[in-house]
């Protein structure tokens, strides 16, 4: 038993079924489509490997935000509470959320010799 849907032209918009109804050009332009998509998917996992490769290893604390997770990670690796340790005083971080830093300190419990 096979069940079709018709365009009120009679027309077939199942893609496998090539009935009498189905011209070849319908079959052309779905067969042509789904080739864009592989070839756009392709194209595109390339040039997002292309711009991994290009990516340098920054140290931290080029750009602000990640010397600032840096140190607060740390802080909170070596049980000094979420501080600027950088700063004098070490006052309180209530700019940046804790969630990276948490992360970065349980890299450095697991692994001492983190950053490097």
């Amino acid at each position: 038993m096979t069940t079709s849907i018709t365009t009120p032209d009679e027309g077939n918009m199942i893609p496998g079924d090539a009935e009498p109804g189905m011209s070849s050009a319908r079959l052309g332009a779905t067969s042509a489509l789904g080739d864009a998509r592989v070839i756009g998917v392709i194209v595109a996992t390339i040039a997002i490997a292309i711009a991994l490769a290009a990516i340098p290893n920054w140290p931290a604390g080029v750009f602000q935000d990640d010397g600032i997770y840096v140190v607060l990670g740390k802080a909170l690796a070596s049980g000094e509470g979420y501080r600027y340790l950088n700063l004098p005083g070490a006052p309180y971080a209530t700019h940046y959320p804790p969630g990276y830093p948490l992360f970065l300190a349980l890299l450095w419990k697991l692994s001492p010799q983190f950053p490097q």
